[in-house]
């Protein structure tokens, strides 16, 4: 069950591997029609590892990878979030296996 943390912020739940990170996500807003949405990962017992930054950073999990002049997402809602239409026609149905 994913915690809702008002007013804000939600918590995604963990995996069963307790070596894995935490995630969340906070909402700001900006204005009345836009906000920034900050992704978040921990670990309780220890930093992250640099493999484990990499990772997170690679954009392959909740960590979107983002433009570093406008910080939108690089997968947005013009270019269809990157989806391959092919693949998910043939192989994966969701279109990001990437």
């Amino acid at each position: 069950m994913t915690q809702y943390l008002l007013p804000t912020a939600t918590m995604i739940p963990g995996s069963l591997d307790e070596r894995a990170p935490l995630n969340g996500h906070v909402w700001t807003a900006i204005d009345d029609a836009n906000c920034w949405n900050f992704s978040i990962s921990w670990l309780v017992e220890r930093p992250l590892t640099e493999a484990e930054l990499v990772d997170l950073q690679s954009g392959s999990s909740i960590h979107a990878g983002v433009d570093p002049q406008t910080f939108r997402p690089f997968r947005n809602l013009d270019n269809e979030y990157l989806i391959d239409r092919e693949e998910q026609r043939t192989t994966s149905y969701t279109g990001s296996l990437g």
